[in-house]
């Protein structure tokens, strides 16, 4: 068995998913980009295109360079393996289509999958 030293272990701060009044899931995420988001983006198209069935993504842009991601399931529980997973794959695709995400919940983005190397 591989033995880690304490020194590598990363407690990242996920945003915990709430569970809304309808029965819904609800995770907010806060990113901070490198450079000033694109004003000519539509964050309201790209929500569109990368929200799913049980997926559903909206952005709320709170300063030039800062912008909460807000992810609602509802037929999978919140903290399910699907969905954590889902929620790094959206990550990459933001930071791919608005910019380089410089930090997530307010850690380097190179702590957080894909981006931490070993």
């Amino acid at each position: 068995m591989r033995q880690y030293a304490e020194k590598n272990i990363v407690v990242l701060k996920w945003p915990g998913a709430q569970c809304t009044v309808d029965g819904n899931w609800r995770r907010v995420w806060h990113l901070h980009f490198q450079e000033t988001v694109d004003p000519h983006i539509s964050l309201a198209s790209l929500a569109k295109e990368l929200s799913e069935d049980d997926f559903q993504v909206s952005f709320v842009q709170e300063q030039a360079h800062d912008v909460q991601v807000h992810v609602i399931t509802h037929r999978r529980h919140g903290e399910s393996d699907e969905v954590v997973f889902a929620n790094y794959a959206l990550l990459e695709k933001i930071n791919e289509r608005i910019g380089t995400i410089e930090t997530i919940q307010g850690q380097a983005r190179d702590l957080w999958l894909p981006w931490r190397k070993e």
